[in-house]
């Protein structure tokens, strides 16, 4: 039996394609989620490609192990690691909008984060003070109060 070798170059890793267009030489990345694709873009390298990819499916994954291009814990692909893109992690917030199963990276303090500047934005394009957690406790002490002497 001969050894014969294909012509055909290696795939260039799980949820990355070569774009087909002739002269091209971009990855394109996609993550299929619940019979939903997400496009994350293109990107000049397969390396930076295939990162792309494993940190959108840890992400959206609800299983500790997921199907990865490297194995997982090489590289910091959690918010604020060297490796973290947070392009990527735009375009699945955005999708997870429209899926609101969660990020399995994402964490209480950035979730606090996000919800003190959405309560920013909306004071100020209603033109009136952002409140700040210690407002808002102040105001839950204030209700509290007021449920007792009402008797409730």
């Amino acid at each position: 039996m001969s050894d014969q070798r294909s012509n055909k170059p290696a795939a260039p890793g799980v949820g990355v394609a070569l774009d087909p267009r002739p002269g091209a030489k971009v990855y394109k990345v996609r993550v299929y989620h619940k019979g939903t694709v997400l496009h994350l873009g293109r990107f000049a390298e397969a390396h930076a490609a295939r990162l792309a990819y494993d940190q959108a499916v840890v992400c959206l994954s609800s299983r500790k192990r997921v199907k990865t291009n490297y194995p997982q814990g090489i590289y910091e692909l959690s918010p604020g690691g060297k490796d973290f893109n947070p392009e990527v992690q735009r375009k699945v917030d955005a999708f997870l909008v429209k899926e609101p199963a969660g990020c399995s990276d994402t964490d209480d303090a950035s979730e606090g984060a996000a919800a003190a500047a959405a309560a920013a934005a909306a004071a100020a394009a209603a033109d009136e003070p952002a409140a700040t957690p210690a407002d808002n406790a102040a105001a839950s002490a204030s209700e509290t109060d007021q449920d007792s002497r009402l008797g409730a």
